[in-house]
């Protein structure tokens, strides 16, 4: 398994995903509960604003990482 690999696996603690018009942005920090920090907030807001920025997608669904 190289580097790639596992970033994709889950070492950032906000990523994003589309599918058709849903934008998903998952919180991953399990570790800390996901627990909303300055630094957290701040990511969670950038990967929101990315997926409003793309006109394809009609709603942005916030979950855990696990589900």
């Amino acid at each position: 398994m190289g580097l790639s690999d596992k970033k994709r696996k889950g070492m950032y603690d906000v990523y994003g995903k589309t599918d058709a018009s849903l934008g998903s942005v998952f919180m991953n920090r399990e570790h800390r509960y996901n627990m909303l920090s300055p630094n957290f907030i701040t990511e969670i807001t950038r990967g929101v604003e990315t997926m409003n920025i793309d006109h394809m997608v009609d709603c942005i669904f916030l979950t855990t990482a696990k589900g």
